[in-house]
């Protein structure tokens, strides 16, 4: 493998790369690596469940430790030639929600639904059969004689 450099993610096409696999060596975006080690190793996501056991089979053979050197110093100086933003690493902390702090109260406004006055004095029409029951079928004149007419107070006979 060379160190020619495309700048775009070996898995998205389209997307451009921020990182460089230090394993496989293969450029990758933000999506595609993960900082196993911390911010100076980035890994892809196969590669780093490679190293961590999870996977005994990996598409994408390890580089040679010499040549990814190479290639991760020519990709520094690709990336800051052309303004390419390094990755974020996964935060280790999670956000601190302060408990003490009170939500803002929502605005009177927002809570009314804007179809209220739409809809004001509408009635549900009452059920079908909730007061008397339906009309008896009329026999129909449409289609008579090719096929029987069907009683649809007992469909199934």
């Amino acid at each position: 493998m060379s160190i020619e450099l495309t700048g775009l993610c070996v898995e998205h096409s389209f997307e451009s790369a921020t990182a460089l696999c230090h394993r496989c060596g293969l450029e990758f975006c933000a999506n595609c690596v993960v900082f196993p080690f911390g911010e100076k190793k980035p890994l892809c996501k196969e590669c780093a469940m490679a190293i961590a056991g999870v996977r005994s089979f990996v598409s994408r053979p390890p580089m040679n430790p010499k040549l990814v050197k190479k290639r991760a110093k020519a990709f520094a100086a690709f990336a800051a030639a052309n303004n390419v933003a390094a990755p974020m690493p996964d935060p280790v902390v999670p956000a601190i929600v302060d408990p003490t702090v009170d939500a803002p109260e929502p605005i009177p406004a927002l809570l009314e639904d804007p179809l209220d006055a739409v809809f004001e004095g509408y009635q549900e029409p009452a059920a079908p059969g909730a007061g008397t029951p339906p009309p008896a079928a009329e026999p129909s004149t449409v289609g008579e004689g090719i096929a029987p007419s069907v009683d649809w107070n007992n469909p199934f006979g």
